[in-house]
């Protein structure tokens, strides 16, 4: 039985399509982001954006120079992790991404071709615990192994430059950063890549970076250091609602919350969509429950809030076990079937994890996930 209810379908608009400009000439601009935790997701992250680049006129011989994209902490010897330019003394061409986690630091380089990156080009890093990745226009395009949970010793988030004179900055344009709490597939990203995406729950941040530096998905607002201009930013973008809106919380009986989240769109079509759960124990044993309404109020059962109805005919209630990461993503291709547009489901999370509540169990806020046309 099809599990949904017909709500008000949305519709999608042309974006704003704006960016920021920024020079490794001029010092001290970029966009600054106070710190908060959401910035290092444990359980594996994805960061992406919109990109132009300018290798050509990035000063040689005057000094190392690592225009920046994006640093987390950016005290000198603390990155968390990092997205730039490796310029060097000679204005090499290679994006590096770098991590720190428990079992240490580690490097990923991609190599371009001097110019590559003077058009809008889409760049995307992950990590789930395991490979590290670089995806360029939603291509996987070089990988490493490597372990170990994030090593979160604080500072803000950058985007823009990594340290605070213009030997960091970037050369060319940011647009549409993204900062996902679980590593994303080549075809999750790809499906996203045409979106100015807005509202997306459960601990990711959005930066459309139009005319202003609001977080539009999460908690991480920034504001310009030093002049930081907006101009025309990639072309074509489509502004899309989430489809997806948080309904109650996760059982307050861990360290750590565990979140319902989404890995791609519920686009009607869309064969990479896929619900996500980050923060549950690993390699646990767990149950998804999907059914078309949600309870009026939230319900405890064995110690941990219930939020989805399962007493509703057609609920379906789904075995899973947790990736040994402690974040997980059940794939559920959408048919493309265009009379589904404006159906809707909600869907919890629950895991088995003895260090957690009365009855070893906890679970995750739920999700009301409408799909798109």
């Amino acid at each position: 039985m099809r599990i949904a209810v017909l709500l008000m379908a949305t519709g999608l608009a042309t974006a704003q399509n704006q960016g920021i400009t920024l020079s490794n000439l001029t010092p001290t601009n970029y966009v600054e982001v106070p710190g908060h935790p959401s910035q290092v997701p444990l359980n594996g992250f994805t960061f992406e954006a919109w990109v132009t680049y300018d290798d050509t006129t990035v000063p040689v011989g005057t000094g190392v120079r690592w225009p920046t994209i994006c640093r987390k902490n950016p005290a000198q010897g603390s990155s968390i992790f990092h997205l730039r330019a490796n310029a060097g003394g000679n204005s090499a061409t290679v994006i590096r991404f770098r991590i720190t986690t428990s079992a240490g630091n580690r490097i990923l380089d991609w190599p371009f071709a001097s110019g590559a990156l003077l058009t809008w080009t889409h760049l995307a890093a992950s990590y789930d615990g395991a490979m590290m990745r670089i995806f360029v226009n939603g291509v996987d395009m070089v990988s490493t192994t490597h372990t170990g949970v994030m090593n979160d010793t604080g500072g803000t988030f950058r985007i823009g430059a990594g340290g605070a004179t213009a030997w960091h900055t970037w050369n060319g344009q940011i647009d549409e950063v993204r900062l996902w709490p679980y590593a994303r597939t080549a075809a999750e990203i790809q499906s996203t890549l045409g979106l100015e995406l807005s509202s997306v729950p459960s601990g990711v941040s959005t930066w459309n970076l139009n005319g202003n530096f609001a977080d539009s998905s999460g908690p991480n607002p920034g504001a310009a250091v030093g002049t930081v201009p907006f101009a025309s930013g990639v072309q074509g973008l489509i502004a899309s609602p989430s489809g997806a809106v948080a309904v109650g919380a996760s059982s307050n009986t861990c360290v750590n919350p565990v979140l319902a989240g989404i890995a791609s769109l519920p686009t009607v079509g869309n064969p990479a969509f896929g619900l996500t759960a980050s923060g549950g124990p690993p390699n646990a044993a767990g149950l998804l429950a999907i059914s078309d309404q949600a309870f009026a109020g939230p319900v405890v059962i064995s110690g941990v809030t219930v939020w989805v109805d399962v007493t509703r005919p057609g609920a379906q209630i789904i075995p899973v076990t947790n990736g040994p990461f402690g974040s997980l993503t059940y794939p559920i291709p959408l048919p493309p079937n265009p009379g589904l547009a404006g159906f809707a489901a909600f869907v919890q999370w629950a895991w088995a994890d003895p260090n957690c509540g009365s009855a070893g169990l906890t679970g995750s806020n739920a999700l009301r996930i409408t799909l798109l046309p």
